[in-house]
C-alpha cells in the first residue's frame, strides 16, 4: 500500500481535523484529500512522461508543496526535492543523473492548483492502482568524494517504517493529537521524518517559515503563538534558543526531536535551566544518514533525567524498528565496545546512483550480516545499558550544523580555479562554532570575492569555505606530508581598533568584536561571515545589543549583510527615529494584554447565570446609535494608588458587588437588554498587572497616557453588542504605586462613579451597595403616569413658558442650532475647602447673573445635568452606573439655588427621570431641547474631565460645564460671550468672601 492510500485511509477518522497549517492558514484532512485529489488530476492532465519519470520539486515549504509531494506518490511519480537556491552547476549535474524533464517551482505549482474539468487516462488510473511498494519515493543528493553530489535512492516502505517508528516513538507518548513543527526544508531528508508520518496518523503539521527559522527570538515568539508541541530541530536550534533574550518558558514545545549532528549535554541543561522545573520535556536525539532513509537510532531523555546526567554527549540510543545497527573494529569484525557503525534493514537504500561508488560503503558479508549492510563512517562506541555514543568520523566528511560536508568535494571544484597551484582544507572549532578554512598556493593573486562566486555555481551556501587563506608554500613534516601545526590560524589577536569615545556605534562595534573570530576592520565593509560570524555568533550579538543598548537587530539582517557598517547605521538610525515608535509597541503590548485578560473576565463572567434586563427608550436608543455609528460616549478614568494589597483580588471584589461590570448588552425579539450575569466571578488568576516600573518616569506617563488614547478607541470601534462596555489596564509603577487606568461606555457610567471605584482600589470597599438593577426599574416604569404628574406642575409650566420666552428672543427655531457668541470663555474662581458647601450655590448665582446679562432675560431658563442617586426607596451612594439626568429649573434671582432645590425634591418624591418620560422620544426629546441652555457640574477632579471625556455632555446649543481643580472652580462657558459685567462677578464673589477670580478667552 502507498503512503497516499495509508494517509487517505486513516484521515476518514479524522476528515475535520486540521492537517497542516502554516502562519493562519489551515487546511483539514478533508480538503488536503480534495486538493491532492485536484493536483494529481492535474498533473497528470499536463505531463505527458513516463510512469518511471523523475520530477523535480524545487519549491519553499509550503502547504503546496507539501500536498504536491503527496499528490506525487498517489499518481507513482518519483520526486527529487531540490533547494530552491541550488547551485546551477550541481542542479545541472543532478538534472543529466536522472534525466529530469519536469522540474515544478512555485510559478508552476501555483498553476497545478487552478480547477480543471479534465480527469484521468485510464492508463494513469490503473498504475495508481498498482503501485509496487519497492517503488523509490525520492532521491536526494549529498556531497561526496569525487568533487560531485552523490544521488540516494529511497523506496517507500522503507519511509512507511520510518513513520511508524515516528508514531511508537513520538506521537504516542503523549496520547492526544499534536500540532507537529515542522523545521526542516523540504529538500533536506530531515523533512521526511515528520511529513509522512504526522499526516499518516492525523496529527496537524505545522510548517514554520523560513523567515522565522534563522531567528531564534522570532522562533521563540512563532512557537509560543501557534502552540506546537513537537517540532524536528538540530543542536544547534537548541544553542540558538538557549541565546535568545526571551522567555523560553512561554514556548509550548514539549518534545524536540534533535539529529543532524553530535548533541551534547549541556546544551540541554542550558535549556532546561531557563524552563519551569514543573514542566517535563522530552528530548529525542535521533541519528542516521541519508542513505538509511533518516533515522536509524533513537534515544530518549526527558528534562528531569538531563539534570542528573553526568555523560559529556547524548547517546544516538538504539536501532529503530526493522533496522540493524552494529560497530564493526579495525579488523572487519563486530566489535561489542567501539567501531565504525553499520546499518543493514528495511530503511537501507539499495545503493548509490552512480554504481562505482557502492563498492566500499555497501557491503555483503554473510559471516557478520545476512542483509547488504551500510558503513557509515561515523565510529562508535556502547555504553554499559548498550546504548550507542557517536564519536568520531576517521574520513575527509564532517557535519556541520546537520550538513554532512564530504570537505573534498569542495577541495576538487576549489582546484578548477585558473592558477590555482596547491590547496588544503581543513575546519576548526571556536566556541561552540566550526569552520571551514581553505588554504592554498597560487601564481596569481585570487580576488576572494570572485573565488567566492565560482564556488557558488557548485556548491550550496553551508558549503562555501569561512576563510581563504593564500599562503606561498604548505609546510611539510618529514615524510612529505602537510604540517598542518604550522598553518597560520585566521584568527587574529584581538585589538581595540575604535576611539576611546563612547558612542552608540563603537558599543555596537565592540559587542561585535567580543564574539566575531575576527575583529571588524573599521576601514572596509566588513562582510559578517567574512569575520567568521554564524548563526550563533550572531544570536549572541543580537541578545547582548538588544540587553546593553535596547536595539533589535535581526539575525537573518546579520547573516544577509553585504556591510557590517551599514547595516548598524541602519539600525542606530532607525531606533533613534523610532523611539516614539518602540514607545507604541510598548503601549501596544499593554493594551493587546489588556484586550486579552478582558476577553477571558468576559469569558468568567458568562460562565454564570443572567438575568435579561429591557432596555428602555434612552438607552434603546443609545444601543441602535453605537451599533450603527459605534460608540460616541466614552469616560476615561486614571487613578494612581498605592497598595501593598492583591491587586487582582480588588478587582474581582468590585467586578462581583458591582453589576455594571457584569453587564453586556444584547439583542432579542425587537428589543435590546442588558445581560445581568451572576456575581459568582472568580478573576483572581487574570494576568491584569503590567510591570512599567523598569521605565523613566517621563516614560512611564506617556504609556500611561497613550494607554488611555488606546484603550479609548478599542471601546469605540469594537462590536457594541455581546461585548464588556469597558477595558482597564493596570500598570505597575514601582513595587508598591499603581495606575488603573479605564475607558468605559458611558451609558452605565457616570464621572461620580469614579469616586467609587477609587474606595474599591484603596482597598475600602462599600458596606452598603444597591442593585443598580432597581435603578433600571424605576427609569422604565410609570412613565406615562410621571409625565402627566410632571407636564401639570408648576415647575413644568414655569419652565415652558420661560423657554418660549428665550427662544422668541432668539428666533430659535432648529432647536440642535449652537448658539455662538464668542470664543470659549472659563471664568476661574479661587476656593477653598471651607467654602465647598456653597460652591453650587455660587455656581448657579454666577451662571444666572452671566446668562441673565448676556441675554437680557429675567427668568433663565436652564437644564441642569446632576447625578443624584438617592431616592425615597432606594439609596445609590455607593453604586456604579450612570445616574446622570437633566432637571428643567428657572434660575432667578437671589433664588438660583432654592428653585433647583424644590424642583429636584419634587423630580426626586415622584422618581421622574426625564431619560424615559412618557414612553416617548418625542416628550424625552421636548424637554431636553427647550431650553437652550444646559448646565453640567461634575465636583473636584484631578484633572480636566472634559478635555478627556468631551462629549459626555452631548452637543448642546449652548452649554456650561464646570469642575474644582488645583483650588480652582472653572466655568467654561463654551459657546462664548459678548458682555461679561465684572462688577456683578465682583459683588458676588463678595458675598461669598472670595477675592481671586479672572477669566480666559481661549
Amino acid at each position: 500500500m502507498s503512503m497516499y492510500k495509508l494517509i487517505k485511509e486513516n484521515a476518514n477518522g479524522w476528515l475535520d481535523n486540521i492537517a497542516i497549517c502554516n502562519e493562519g492558514k489551515y487546511i483539514s484532512y478533508k480538503e488536503l484529500l480534495e486538493l491532492i485529489e485536484l493536483v494529481s488530476m492535474n498533473f497528470l492532465t499536463c505531463y505527458e512522461g513516463n510512469s518511471d519519470d523523475v520530477v523535480g520539486v524545487k519549491c519553499e515549504n509550503t502547504i503546496e508543496s507539501l500536498i504536491l509531494i503527496i499528490s506525487l506518490n498517489k499518481i507513482g511519480i518519483t520526486y527529487i526535492p531540490l533547494d530552491t537556491e541550488v547551485p546551477k552547476k550541481r542542479e545541472e549535474y543532478i538534472i543529466k543523473s536522472l534525466n529530469l524533464k519536469l522540474i515544478i517551482d512555485d510559478i508552476k505549482l501555483k498553476k497545478l492548483f487552478q480547477n480543471k474539468n479534465d480527469f484521468c487516462r485510464l492508463l494513469k488510473k490503473e498504475y495508481i492502482d498498482h503501485q509496487p511498494i519497492e517503488r523509490i519515493i525520492y532521491y536526494m543528493f549529498t556531497s561526496g568524494t569525487t568533487g560531485k553530489p552523490k544521488g540516494i535512492p529511497i523506496k517507500e516502505k522503507s519511509v512507511i517504517n520510518l513513520s511508524n517508528v515516528m508514531n511508537k516513538e513520538i506521537f504516542e507518548k503523549h496520547n492526544k493529537k499534536l500540532t507537529v513543527g515542522l523545521m526542516a526544508p523540504i529538500h533536506f531528508d530531515a523533512s521526511v521524518q515528520f511529513i509522512f508520518s504526522t499526516l499518516m496518523y492525523g496529527h496537524t503539521l505545522h510548517v514554520i517559515p523560513k523567515s522565522e527559522k534563522l531567528d531564534p527570538n522570532k522562533l521563540c515568539t512563532y512557537l509560543s503563538l501557534y502552540n506546537i508541541e513537537v517540532i524536528d530541530c538540530s543542536p544547534r536550534h537548541i544553542q540558538l534558543l538557549n541565546e535568545s533574550y526571551l522567555d523560553i518558558n512561554k514556548i509550548n514545545v514539549s518534545h524536540f526531536v534533535i539529529g543532524g549532528e553530535q548533541l551534547y549535554t549541556k546544551y540541554l541543561k542550558k535549556y532546561i535551566e531557563r524552563i519551569d522545573k514543573s514542566r517535563t520535556i522530552i528530548f529525542s536525539n535521533v541519528y542516521g544518514p541519508t542513505e538509511c532513509c533518516v533515522d536509524s537510532t533513537i534515544f530518549h531523555i526527558d528534562s528531569n533525567q538531563i539534570r542528573l546526567f553526568e555523560e559529556e554527549v547524548i547517546p544516538i540510543g538504539k536501532a529503530i524498528d526493522n533496522v540493524n545497527v552494529f560497530l564493526i573494529n579495525e579488523k572487519g569484525m563486530v566489535d561489542q565496545k567501539e567501531g565504525e557503525i553499520c546499518i543493514s534493514g528495511i530503511n537501507l537504500t539499495s545503493g548509490y546512483l552512480d554504481k562505482s561508488l557502492n563498492k566500499n560503503k555497501f557491503i555483503t558479508n554473510h559471516k557478520i550480516n545476512s542483509e547488504v549492510y551500510y558503513k557509515t563512517g561515523d565510529f562508535g562506541k556502547y555504553t554499559k545499558e548498550r546504548y550507542i555514543i557517536f564519536i568520531e568520523r576517521k574520513d575527509a566528511q564532517v557535519n556541520i550544523y546537520g550538513n554532512r560536508i564530504e570537505l573534498d568535494e569542495i577541495k576538487s571544484v576549489f582546484d578548477k580555479i585558473k592558477g590555482v597551484i596547491d590547496s588544503y582544507i581543513t575546519t576548526i572549532k571556536s566556541d561552540s562554532s566550526e569552520f571551514i578554512i581553505l588554504y592554498y598556493s597560487s601564481n596569481e593573486v585570487l580576488n576572494e570575492k570572485n573565488i567566492t562566486k565560482f564556488l557558488k555555481d557548485f556548491l550550496p551556501e553551508y558549503m562555501i569555505p569561512n576563510f581563504f587563506i593564500n599562503i606561498e608554500s604548505f609546510p611539510l613534516k618529514s615524510n612529505g606530508k602537510i604540517d598542518t601545526s604550522k598553518l597560520p590560524l585566521p584568527f587574529k589577536p584581538k585589538k581595540s581598533i575604535l576611539s576611546s569615545k563612547k558612542t552608540l556605534f563603537n558599543e555596537i562595534i565592540e559587542i561585535f568584536n567580543k564574539y566575531l573570530p575576527v575583529p571588524i576592520n573599521v576601514n572596509k565593509d566588513s562582510v559578517f561571515k567574512e569575520m567568521g560570524g554564524d548563526s550563533l555568533i550572531a544570536t549572541r550579538v543580537v541578545s547582548e545589543i538588544k540587553k546593553q543598548v535596547d536595539i533589535e537587530i535581526s539575525t537573518v539582517d546579520l547573516l544577509t549583510s553585504k556591510s557590517l557598517f551599514k547595516t548598524i547605521q541602519n539600525e542606530i538610525t532607525k531606533f533613534e527615529k523610532k523611539r516614539d515608535y518602540n514607545l507604541d509597541k510598548i503601549v501596544n503590548n499593554i493594551v493587546d494584554n489588556s484586550i486579552v485578560s478582558n476577553s477571558i473576565l468576559k469569558q468568567n463572567i458568562q460562565k454564570n447565570k443572567a438575568t435579561e434586563i429591557k432596555m428602555g427608550l434612552s438607552n434603546s436608543r443609545i444601543a441602535k446609535s453605537s451599533i450603527k455609528y459605534g460608540l460616541n460616549n466614552i469616560i476615561n478614568f486614571e487613578y494612581i494608588f498605592e497598595s501593598s494589597s492583591d491587586i487582582n483580588l480588588l478587582i474581582n471584589t468590585m467586578i462581583n458587588e458591582q453589576e455594571i461590570f457584569r453587564y453586556i448588552p444584547r439583542y432579542s425579539e425587537y428589543n435590546y437588554y442588558f445581560s445581568n450575569y451572576d456575581s459568582n466571578v472568580d478573576i483572581k488568576n487574570i494576568d491584569f498587572i503590567i510591570d512599567v516600573s523598569p521605565f523613566s518616569l517621563l516614560k512611564k506617563q506617556k504609556i500611561i497616557d497613550n494607554v488611555k488614547k488606546n484603550l479609548n478607541f478599542y471601546v469605540k470601534e469594537r462590536q457594541y453588542l455581546n461585548n464588556l462596555m469597558y477595558l482597564f489596564s493596570v500598570l505597575k509603577l514601582d513595587s508598591s504605586t499603581y495606575v488603573f487606568i479605564m475607558s468605559i461606555n458611558h451609558q452605565i457610567f457616570d464621572v461620580k462613579s469614579n469616586d467609587i471605584i477609587k474606595r474599591y482600589l484603596d482597598g475600602s470597599s462599600p458596606k452598603k451597595i444597591e442593585s443598580y438593577a432597581n435603578y433600571n426599574s424605576i427609569l422604565v416604569s410609570n412613565n406615562k403616569i410621571k409625565y402627566r404628574i410632571f407636564s401639570d406642575s408648576i415647575f413644568s409650566k414655569e419652565f415652558e413658558l420661560a423657554c418660549k420666552k428665550i427662544n422668541d428672543k432668539l428666533i430659535r427655531y432648529n432647536k440642535n442650532k449652537k448658539i455662538e457668541r464668542s470664543n470659549p470663555i472659563t471664568i476661574l474662581v479661587s476656593v477653598n475647602e471651607n467654602q465647598y458647601n456653597n460652591i453650587f450655590n455660587l455656581l448657579l448665582e454666577i451662571v444666572y447673573e452671566i446668562l441673565s446679562e448676556e441675554f437680557k432675560i429675567y427668568k433663565v431658563p436652564i437644564r441642569i445635568q446632576y447625578n443624584d442617586r438617592s431616592f425615597d426607596k432606594y439609596d445609590f451612594s455607593y453604586t456604579i452606573g450612570n445616574f446622570s439626568d437633566g432637571i428643567p429649573c428657572v434660575l432667578t434671582k437671589n433664588n438660583c439655588l432654592k428653585n433647583y432645590r424644590n424642583t429636584k425634591k419634587f423630580i426626586n418624591m415622584q422618581e421622574i427621570r426625564f431619560r424615559e418620560l412618557n414612553e416617548s422620544f418625542d416628550t424625552i426629546d421636548y424637554y431636553y431641547n427647550l431650553s437652550p441652555f444646559s448646565l453640567n457640574f461634575i465636583g473636584e477632579v484631578n484633572y480636566n474631565v472634559f478635555e478627556e471625556n468631551f462629549e459626555i455632555l452631548g452637543n448642546r446649543p449652548y452649554s456650561i460645564k464646570c469642575f474644582i481643580n488645583s483650588g480652582y472652580l472653572n466655568i467654561i462657558f463654551e459657546n462664548g460671550l459678548k458682555n461679561i459685567n465684572d462688577n456683578i462677578l465682583k459683588n458676588i464673589m463678595q458675598q461669598y468672601n472670595i477675592f481671586s477670580f479672572g477669566k480666559i478667552e481661549h
